[in-house]
């Protein structure tokens, strides 16, 4: 099993955790189930609970996260519509439910109903406001969607997907002279205060292993490389409070990149290449896999001639999402400026 099937896994097991603490048989199962890695045994385990009417809440929930990983959405969506029947004040699964009605993508308005209904219901943290921004985004509602993300900016200052937010419905507002103000004046900010963090690290690690004369030069920058890096050198969460924290640095460093691949995107769209290769290469120095980065920098590279380099780039984009026609036309160009007409024309039709 690989590291990244196990942190999934840990994703999972918490919530099963306190469902498992009444100890009867079932419960015990689906914790060994999901130990085991298998989500659809987990499943027909919590299948029998709730046929038998046992802990009905905790097992409605529980199936409709395991659920959303065996790709039954729409079960989801039930299971967290049956747990609301039984607690209707519950604010976060009203939240869950909104995001599970964005995945499934059938009706996006009932998915800002259950926003709404979240923060209605007190859940009001940074998360549930920025998914509201986005769903508004997907309904044109800019003005409503930049004022979500400006909440939730005031709740986490640092929430890097807020200000990604309100940058891209600036730009979507036509507006992108102003979204690379916010978005730069924004990530700026966030460099200077992580090399502040960076150098406090360095300065604490240096500290002790001054009082060590074993430690070599060598391992002093090791360890404060990772001590920096923090995902990378992340060990499996050890309780809920780890399993948060893990979580939002991951999310963070996704949506980081995210935010200089827009940026350099931005910068392309004004003509301005130095500093959209610039953003790009941070962005890919973060997440080298991201599909709209690579997409990004192919572009970058039509722009200097190297059609090889954008070609391998778009390739790379269309193999992870490969309906989006604009990489289609541009590794075309890039295959025609090649010399490859036949596999350019491939690409135009």
């Amino acid at each position: 099993m690989n590291k990244s099937f196990l942190i999934l896994i840990l994703f999972i097991a918490f919530p099963i955790i306190s469902f498992a603490q009444n100890s009867n048989k079932f419960d015990r199962e689906v914790g060994e189930f999901m130990m085991r890695g298998d989500v659809k045994g987990a499943i027909a385990v919590l299948d029998k609970a709730i046929e038998k009417k046992k802990n009905l809440f905790e097992a409605y929930k529980v199936r409709a996260t395991l659920r959303t990983f065996a790709g039954d959405v729409d079960g989801a969506i039930a299971d967290l519509t049956n747990a609301l029947a039984i607690k209707p004040t519950d604010g976060e699964l009203y939240y869950q439910r909104g995001n599970f009605r964005t995945m499934n993508n059938k009706n996006p308005l009932e998915a800002l109903k259950d926003y709404d209904s979240a923060i209605a219901f007190g859940y009001k943290s940074e998360k549930v406001y920025v998914s509201r921004g986005s769903m508004k985004e997907r309904q044109n509602d800019f003005d409503g969607a930049i004022a979500d993300y400006e909440t939730a900016t005031a709740i986490s200052p640092d929430y890097i997907s807020a200000q990604l937010g309100i940058a891209t419905a600036l730009r979507l507002k036509g507006d992108t002279a102003a979204a690379i103000v916010r978005l730069q004046e924004f990530l700026d900010r966030y460099e200077r205060d992580s090399d502040k963090k960076s150098q406090k690290i360095k300065g604490k690690t240096v500290a002790v292993q001054a009082a060590d004369s074993t430690v070599s030069k060598n391992a002093e920058n090791t360890t404060a490389t990772l001590a920096i890096q923090g995902i990378e050198a992340y060990e499996a969460p050890s309780s809920p409070k780890e399993l948060e924290k893990f979580q939002r640095e991951r999310e963070q460093s996704r949506n980081l990149a995210s935010a200089y691949s827009n940026l350099a995107s931005m910068y392309l769209d004004r003509g301005n290449l130095e500093k959209a290769f610039l953003n790009i290469e941070k962005s890919l120095k973060i997440n080298t896999n991201d599909f709209y980065a690579r997409s990004v920098r192919g572009k970058l590279r039509m722009q200097k001639n190297d059609f090889s380099g954008a070609v391998s780039d778009f390739d790379y984009a269309i193999s992870v999402v490969s309906i989006l026609p604009e990489n289609y036309l541009n590794r075309g160009i890039a295959l025609f400026m090649m010399g490859k007409d036949a596999a350019a024309q491939k690409d135009f039709d």
